[in-house]
Parts: C-alpha cells; sequence; structure tokens
C-alpha cells in the first residue's frame, strides 16, 4: 500500500501584477519561464469621475492581442471607486510566457491587481 503520509504541497494565491491601464495595449503580466500559472482573481477600480471600459486578453506564448483570445471585451468600469471583479479570469491556467494583456479606453483610469498561483512546471 502506498504511503499517504506524504507532506502536501500548499499553494498560496499572491499579488503577481499592479498598475494603470494605458489606452493601447500592453502585456499586465507574463508567465516566469519554467513557471505554470492559475489566475485567482482580477480586479480593476476607477476612482475617477467618468465611467472607463476595459479589455483583457489571454495571450498564449506571447502571441499578442486579438480577436481570439479577449478575456473581456470593454467591460465598464464604473466611476464609483468600487472595486470590480473580472470573474471570467478566475481558473485560468496559463503555461510559461504566455501573457496577460489589457488597455482601457482612456489611461490612468482604472488601476488593475492579478492575483494566483504560480507553481514549477
Amino acid at each position: 500500500m502506498a504511503d499517504l503520509a506524504v507532506t502536501p504541497t500548499t499553494f498560496i494565491p499572491k499579488t503577481v501584477a499592479t498598475g494603470q491601464l494605458a489606452a493601447a495595449s500592453a502585456i499586465l503580466y507574463t508567465v516566469p519561464a519554467g513557471t505554470a500559472f492559475k489566475i485567482v482573481k482580477i480586479i480593476m477600480v476607477n476612482d475617477t469621475t467618468t465611467a472607463v471600459t476595459a479589455t483583457l486578453h489571454l495571450c498564449a506564448d506571447g502571441t499578442g492581442e486579438g480577436p481570439t483570445n479577449y478575456l473581456a471585451v470593454a467591460i465598464n468600469v464604473p466611476s464609483d471607486g468600487n472595486l470590480m471583479s473580472v470573474p471570467a479570469a478566475e481558473g485560468h491556467y496559463l503555461n510559461a510566457t504566455d501573457t496577460i494583456e489589457g488597455f482601457a479606453s482612456a489611461a490612468d483610469q482604472v488601476t488593475y491587481h492579478i492575483s494566483g498561483v504560480e507553481e514549477s512546471a
């Protein structure tokens, strides 16, 4: 019979990227070499007085953004300063060198926080 007293591995989510979206698409996070990444949460907030939209992409192997890799398209980030989650992102796995990219309809109005678990691949 197999030894079931093996020490379990604990994966602790951490924030891997934070910043403000630009008006042009940019890389927000790149999965490090030799690593896989599971998205736990992407949160956005707009603390200005005008509404703005945000678009996010999951790009395999650094291929760049495009309609074939949309995660969220022109989602409204209200001007009330409340945190907004992107539920479609939760649970997605990315491989080494994959990227999360994004942009907003106006620069420097949407702050993003990406958290997840990096695992050795």
